[in-house]
């Protein structure tokens, strides 16, 4: 390797012990994947190959090593950012099934778009038309296709 600074697999687990995880970590697709690397790099394989192997970039290769090598097994777990945070609070979520609930105790009707404007009137916060459906689904609530009017799922 010209140019490249070689960098050593640090034995943080016996090969048993990465077996082992290998076959509790099976359903966890990047961890699993992430264990094989390490495994194919302990029984001597080298990196460039490996990383094509599982057709990753090299730095991505160097990456999952020196996660590896730093932290051992918690290095290679990934770490999943939260997202965008909801305009909306859990609180304030809650509030609007309570709205919805009311309304649809007492008779009403609600379409989709009832419930966009209910949520500018009492909160003051703007979703897509789309994005209101989803909450309407997420807070317990179904849409007929025929009659697109909200009503309780049991």
């Amino acid at each position: 390797m010209v140019g490249r600074k070689q960098i050593h697999l640090k034995e943080h687990l016996s090969k048993n012990e990465i077996e082992k995880l290998l076959k509790e970590y099976k359903y966890y697709h990047k961890i699993y994947l992430r264990l094989l690397f390490i495994r194919m790099l302990d029984k001597g394989e080298e990196l460039d190959n490996v990383c094509e192997f599982f057709n990753i970039s090299v730095p991505t290769g160097y990456n999952w090593l020196n996660a590896y090598n730093e932290k051992g097994f918690e290095g290679l777990k990934p770490k999943f950012a939260g997202g965008r945070p909801s305009k909306l609070t859990s609180q304030q979520f809650l509030e609007l099934k309570s709205m919805i609930d009311l309304k649809i105790d007492a008779g009403e009707k609600l379409s989709r778009k009832d419930v966009h404007m209910l949520i500018i009137e009492e909160f003051g916060v703007h979703y897509s038309l789309k994005r209101v459906g989803e909450i309407i689904r997420e807070l317990g609530f179904n849409y007929n296709k025929a009659y697109p009017f909200l009503y309780k799922t049991t």
